[in-house]
């Protein structure tokens, strides 16, 4: 009784191993690479502005006047679409390619074919199923003071 017991031990043992295997050789990367593809409805985007390390001024808009959204597509390329509630009518830029790179959404857009290319890193400080939030920042030097912007996006998956 005691052997039959052991073996059943034994075989649990073994068929966790393989579980713990088979999961740790999911590339969490892959997982969240999953997740960027579909359409990402901006719900709210934040701007705030230092000045040599001191917010000087911020604010929040929660798309009250206007929609904006990011298409992601599987193979890599998506659409920017921005909406005035205006009436007059959509802006719609190309996504030419997109690659998650760890904590990094890599976007190049074409929004205009008058324009060169313009490639931002997005830092993604939340992604799951279906909501993301990411950073973009902007530093530079003007007059002798550090200026450092930083742009805010809280999108949901629709």
């Amino acid at each position: 009784k005691i052997k039959t017991h052991m073996k059943k031990i034994k075989l649990m043992f073994a068929f966790l191993a393989i579980c713990f295997a088979a999961v740790s050789c999911i590339d969490k990367e892959e997982v969240k690479d999953a997740y960027i593809p579909g359409k990402w409805k901006a719900t709210s985007y934040s701007y705030s502005h230092y000045v040599n390390g001191k917010l000087v001024s911020s604010e929040t808009n929660y798309y009250a006047d206007y929609s904006e959204y990011f298409q992601f597509n599987a193979d890599g390329t998506g659409q920017h679409v921005y909406t005035e509630d205006t009436g007059s009518g959509s802006e719609v830029g190309t996504i030419k390619s997109w690659v998650l790179l760890g904590n990094q959404l890599v976007v190049t857009f074409d929004e205009d074919p008058d324009w060169d290319d313009i490639t931002v890193n997005f830092i993604i400080n939340t992604l799951n199923r279906s909501d993301m939030e990411f950073s973009v920042f902007v530093e530079e030097t003007e007059d002798g003071d550090k200026i450092r912007k930083e742009f805010k996006y809280t999108l949901r998956k629709i």
